[in-house]
């Protein structure tokens, strides 16, 4: 009995040594196969990491192409005659917004631009070399939208406004300006749109006479000799001198007849309206009076003015320090020498 126990004690030790050994030998295996795994992991990761830096390199390589072609595009707009946005020489709407970049025109010559409010082409600047003896000239702006409203100024060599943009008239596309000059100087026009809505082709035209013809001046005619004086006789008396007959003031033909159309008050004196204009040679700066009622050659004290502006060749208007309406005295005469 105690061999037959002895020998299973025997046995069971020995099975637990052998399991215990295949424990050990598992656990062996079992880090080194976690060994492989970690080294295999790690070399798959070195080998992410370098893909991602080619990859950050293509997309760098590409950023860089991309900026190139860029560069390309610009400079193609550039030779294609494109709008540089900076610099003072940019070419495109804005070109002549200003006086200092006024474009050169001939004078006596129609001139066609375009100007545009919501695209950004609001105004157009020109400059006019105006030679030759004193005068008058007339700025004129004609534009084709009925529904725009554009304005036109001048200004002399000092950028000094010396002809404000007269006010529209209702049904008219056209304004016109008469400055008077004084001696040979540099104008600049300005024509301009006033508000979102207004766009139109305008055409610019400055009327002056010029510089002065040259004229042939023919010598004196030489002297001769006289002879010798004769004696005239004894002098008559002609008898009384009779005074000439006092001519009236209608019948000067230095003056122009012309009706009051309409009249308001502004401030101390009244503005009028007149039916003239330029067909009549009637220009701004001159001078007139009121006449008394419907006939008769009797002037309304006070009643003197002054032209401040040609609407066209029919219309003028005048301003004048008469302190009353002008009522009933519709008639009136114009200075036009």
């Amino acid at each position: 009995m105690n061999s037959r126990r002895f020998d299973r004690a025997s046995v069971a030790s020995g099975l637990v040594k052998i399991a215990a050994c295949l424990v050990a030998g598992a656990a062996v295996v079992g880090t080194a196969s976690t060994f492989g795994l970690i080294t295999s992991g790690c070399s798959a990761m070195s080998a992410v990491s370098g893909g991602v830096q080619a990859g950050t390199g293509a997309v760098q390589q590409g950023q860089g192409a991309t900026d190139t072609a860029k560069g390309g595009i610009e400079g193609a707009k550039g030779l294609l005659g494109g709008k540089k946005k900076d610099g003072p020489d940019a070419e495109g709407p804005g070109d002549d917004d200003d006086r200092l970049h006024a474009k050169d025109a001939a004078i006596n010559t129609p001139l066609d631009d375009k100007v545009d409010f919501k695209k950004l082409d609001k105004e157009d600047w020109r400059k006019f070399q105006l030679q030759g003896k004193p005068g008058v000239a007339t700025f004129e702006l004609f534009w084709d939208n009925e529904k725009a409203e554009l304005e036109v100024d001048v200004f002399d060599a000092y950028g000094v406004n010396v002809g404000r943009s007269p006010p529209r008239l209702d049904g008219q596309s056209v304004k016109r300006i008469l400055v008077s000059v004084a001696k040979p100087s540099l104008y600049y026009v300005r024509v301009r749109a006033v508000a979102d809505k207004d766009k139109s082709i305008y055409t610019l035209n400055v009327k002056w006479a010029g510089p002065p013809v040259a004229v042939a001046v023919n010598p004196p005619p030489p002297k001769t000799d006289p002879g010798p004086k004769t004696d005239p006789g004894p002098k008559t008396d002609p008898g009384p001198v009779v005074p000439p007959t006092p001519q009236s003031i209608l019948n000067d033909p230095n003056r122009l007849q012309a009706s009051i159309i309409s009249a308001y008050r502004d401030g101390n004196g009244w503005v009028l309206y007149l039916d003239k204009g330029s067909s009549q040679k009637v220009r701004q700066g001159q001078s007139g009076v009121i006449l008394e009622g419907p006939d008769g050659d009797k002037l309304v004290d006070k009643g003197d003015f002054t032209i401040s502006q040609v609407v066209d060749g029919a219309k003028c208007i005048a301003r004048t320090n008469l302190a009353k309406p002008p009522g009933k005295n519709k008639r009136v005469l114009i200075t036009v020498h």
